[in-house]
């Protein structure tokens, strides 16, 4: 939503938020927030070692990622699910999972940095590869379209000829093609449907008793399915011809790298949760049939899974390869949005906890602030394809998620 009433209505929730939060925690500072020089940010965990310069790169500290610590926040950077202190690093060889743990309006107004360093022995070529997703079902139109006009004036598709004048069509349908992928006749949505289609339309012919057939020179939908991706690679990188993000690959032979990359607030790009920026999702959340992840991670359509042409990207990728193409060594990272200090806090006290199922620590709940759906909702399976997702308030894929 773009509206003036939108941009109002956000500013008053959020001060709503602040003002129920600093009831509930008693006057004073709001808990969680770090204060400098007064013992540790988060009760349970010692204070995190300052981050290391960013440009100088450290051979000593191996291949690592982590937050930007920043006085205006508390996050929590750690590898592993046994414990919140240990460091995310990687050694030759391995794969691992790293989780930048966040609450939930600190992510929403102040995003996430994260640096990473790589040593100059570690690797001949390195790729940062941000995380990006489907906002709503996209795909390419079916390639031929036929439009029917019977003897009484009804609009579809008429598969018994010879009953064209009793005035029923077998599937009602528009005079003009439509596609489930386009979205752009509703206030501010997109086309998401690409492709291109053959149109025949079919018009009774009375002094014949048949059908008269006139085919159209092929023509677009009009869209295309990157128009329904979002998420940081949509803001931070070049794009492809078709709307893709570019993941550049870098040679860092003999002197290794060490830089940061930063996710804007969602808050900056009139996002109405956090999806944009927290990518976590809860694996038991998913069966079989989903493929164990989300749709918004899918293809572009069910029927597409194989195209790694429409493929996304579930993680924030740190990845280092050989001269040969071959990986190396890789980090994935997680950024987890917790919508309850509560919970936040039994993290930290019992880490390992937040695999438990539920909504939260998934991280998004139905009824918290800010958390309209969560990936759940994006799941794929038979509610899905007979109601794709819709956004927030009722809307529509296309809009702000």
């Amino acid at each position: 939503m773009n509206s003036k009433y939108f941009f109002w209505a956000k500013i008053g929730g959020v001060a709503v938020f602040l003002f129920l939060e600093a009831y509930l925690v008693g006057c004073g500072r709001i808990d969680g927030l770090p204060q400098p020089n007064s013992g540790p940010s988060i009760p349970g965990l010692p204070d995190p070692v300052p981050n290391p310069p960013v440009g100088v790169v450290s051979n000593a500290d191996g291949f690592y990622v982590q937050h930007m610590q920043n006085s205006k926040y508390t996050y929590v950077s750690h590898k592993g699910n046994a414990t919140m202190s240990e460091r995310c690093t990687a050694n030759a060889g391995e794969l691992v999972s790293c989780y930048v743990e966040a609450q939930e309006l600190d992510l929403y107004i102040q995003g996430v940095e994260l640096q990473y360093n790589v040593p100059s022995t570690m690797c001949s070529y390195f790729v940062v590869a941000p995380y990006y997703y489907f906002k709503g079902l996209a795909g390419e139109g079916p390639t031929t379209v036929q439009i029917d006009k019977d003897a009484s004036g009804n609009v579809g598709i008429d598969n018994l000829p010879t009953a064209a004048g009793d005035g029923v069509i077998d599937t009602p349908g528009t005079a003009s093609p439509t596609c489930q992928y386009d979205y752009s006749k509703n206030p501010n949505g997109v086309n998401c449907c690409g492709g291109k289609y053959v149109l025949t339309s079919r018009t009774w012919d009375t002094t014949t008793s048949a059908y008269t057939s006139v085919v159209s020179p092929e023509a677009s939908w009009g869209g295309r399915v990157a128009n329904c991706l979002s998420g940081p690679a949509m803001k931070t990188q070049s794009l492809t011809k078709d709307g893709f993000p570019i993941m550049p690959i870098f040679y860092v032979g003999g002197t290794g790298i060490n830089s940061t990359y930063k996710v804007a607030g969602p808050i900056d790009f009139g996002k109405q949760t956090n999806v944009h920026a927290a990518n976590y999702w809860d694996a038991a959340d998913y069966d079989a049939s989903s493929l164990f992840r989300p749709v918004a991670f899918q293809s572009a359509t069910i029927a597409s899974l194989s195209n790694a042409r429409y493929r996304t990207n579930p993680v924030y990728d740190f990845i280092c390869y050989d001269t040969a193409g071959e990986i190396l060594s890789e980090i994935q990272v997680y950024v987890r949005s917790w919508t309850k200090k509560a919970e936040f806090n039994n993290l930290v006290a019992s880490p390992g906890s937040y695999q438990v199922n539920g909504n939260e620590p998934a991280p998004w709940t139905t009824t918290g602030y800010f958390d309209y759906y969560n990936w759940f909702s994006y799941g794929n399976n038979a509610n899905l394809l007979a109601s794709p997702p819709q956004g927030p308030g009722g809307s529509y894929p296309g809009n702000d998620e």
